[in-house]
């Protein structure tokens, strides 16, 4: 019964979704690193550099030729040149103007 009760739980939509966030390792089709709340944008966009400063991780990126910069917990392995999908809360962003006004 136990066995049979645990395949259901592993069924909900809000089990599969909490195995998805937050895994960095594997197969990244199951993987929704970083995403916190439903609110959250994803970005795409090329890795150019990447730095780890004790428990953080940043990228500096491309998107559509526009360089980006992603600030995130943890240890986080991206490759240089690879695609990744960055999640971001809009209410954290900051938007740089290249040129003064």
């Amino acid at each position: 019964h136990v066995i049979r009760w645990a395949k259901q739980i592993a069924k909900r939509p809000a089990v599969q979704r909490g195995r998805m966030v937050n895994r960095t390792w594997g197969d990244k089709g199951p993987q929704l690193a970083e995403r916190h709340s439903a609110a959250d944008i994803a970005v795409t966009g090329r890795v150019i550099v990447t730095e780890l400063s004790g428990s953080e991780s940043s990228a500096h990126f491309e998107v559509n030729g526009r360089p980006w910069v992603s600030l995130a917990h943890g240890v986080h392995p991206f490759q240089l040149g690879e695609e990744h999908t960055f999640y971001m809360d809009p209410s954290h962003g900051f938007i740089f103007a290249g040129e003064a006004a």
